[in-house]
This record gives C-alpha cells, structure tokens and sequence, in this order.
C-alpha cells in the first residue's frame, strides 16, 4: 500500500493511500454477507463486516487533509466508523448499542448518495453514479425492511445490496487513485523545484 513501485505517490513517500485502504475494506466488507450465507450461525462474518466497516471509515477520513475531498467525505468517514464503534460494542451483548447501529444504517447509506453528489465533478460521473445507485437501493432496502419486517429474500436482498455497496465503494476508490496521482505529480514537482533553488551548483555566482 506504499506504492514502493517507484510511482509518484511512493517517491513523495505519502505512505499509504487512502484508495488502497478504501478498496480493502470495500472487498472485506463484501465477505461479511458473503460468509454469513454459508455460516449463517457464525460470528465470523460479523467480525469481517466489522473489519470492512472499519477500513472504510479510516480510509475517507485519511482524505480528509487533501484538497480533492470534500467535507463530505469527513462526513461519510466519520458515520462509517461510528457504525463500526456501536457495531464492536453490540457484538459484545449491549442491547442499545445494537439498536443505535440499526439507526444508523440509514445516515450510512444516505452519506453514500451525499457523496455522490458532492464528488462526482472530482472522481467521475460515471463512478459516482454506481455510487449513488447504491446508497439509493440499500436505502430502500432499509425502507421495505422496515414496513415488511418479514419480507421475502431478506437474506439474498442483503447480500445483494451489500455487494452493490462494496462494487460502488471499489468504483469510487479507483477515481481516487487517479486524483491521488494527479496531487503526488504536483507534489514531485514542487519538490524538484524547491531542490533545484537550492541546489549550490546551480545558484549563481554574485556579481
């Protein structure tokens, strides 16, 4: 995740990139339904949930000192983790807090279309769309969950969405890479520059 590969971003040494970390945790993320429908009994799949929701939460809030995020991302970042925290205190048998993180799914999902929105001119159109296409459907999802608490394919419309989630949440790590390139050039530049000016065989001799 240095990016030791000699590209920009490692030679600036900006140490771990947030899209990298944002991909992670949107594939770790995917795993938690995945897992849970094969070992539907298990804590294992609720731990790799917790995992993802982590990571992601971590990685937004790693964009937030550079100049192609918005405030929004803060946002988003800090619901993630939030979700995380009640999530870690639920699984350990306190009642309310896993009724504060069953509230919280709903800001969750609606930060995603806010990001969307508030990104889409930095990180691509088509990349948010998926995006906002995602937080539009696990939001209703929430809704139907929430009026047919028995409803049908509950288990499949989980999976389902939550994939859709971890896919659009990959998309959108994949536009930030190409920002996080675009700033490490600059940077290099303006390293190159600042050395260049100071460089003494290259400073000119007084008159």
């Amino acid at each position: 995740m240095n990016d030791r590969d000699g590209s920009a971003w490692g030679r600036v040494k900006a140490g771990r990139r947030p899209s990298s970390v944002l991909t992670l945790g949107a594939v770790i993320m995917a795993l938690g339904p995945v897992l849970n429908r094969i070992m539907p009994q298990a804590m294992a799949p609720w731990y790799t949930w917790l995992a993802g929701l982590t990571l992601i939460g971590v990685a937004l809030m790693m964009c937030t000192p550079h100049a192609w995020s918005s405030p929004m991302v803060t946002v988003a970042g800090l619901i993630f983790l939030a979700h995380a925290a009640t999530l870690s205190v639920a699984l350990i048998g306190v009642a309310t807090a896993a009724r504060v993180y069953q509230l919280l799914a709903v800001p969750k999902v609606l930060a995603l279309g806010l990001l969307a929105l508030t990104e889409r001119r930095q990180h691509g159109y088509h990349r948010m769309r998926w995006l906002l296409a995602a937080g539009v459907l696990a939001t209703a999802k929430i809704g139907w969950r929430t009026i047919t608490p028995d409803m049908p394919w509950r288990d499949v419309a989980d999976l389902v969405v939550n994939l859709v989630v971890a896919f659009a949440l990959g998309m959108f790590a994949r536009g930030l890479r190409r920002r996080e390139d675009e700033w490490a050039q600059r940077r290099l530049v303006e390293i190159s520059a600042s050395f260049e000016d100071f460089d003494p065989k290259k400073a000119r001799k007084p008159i």
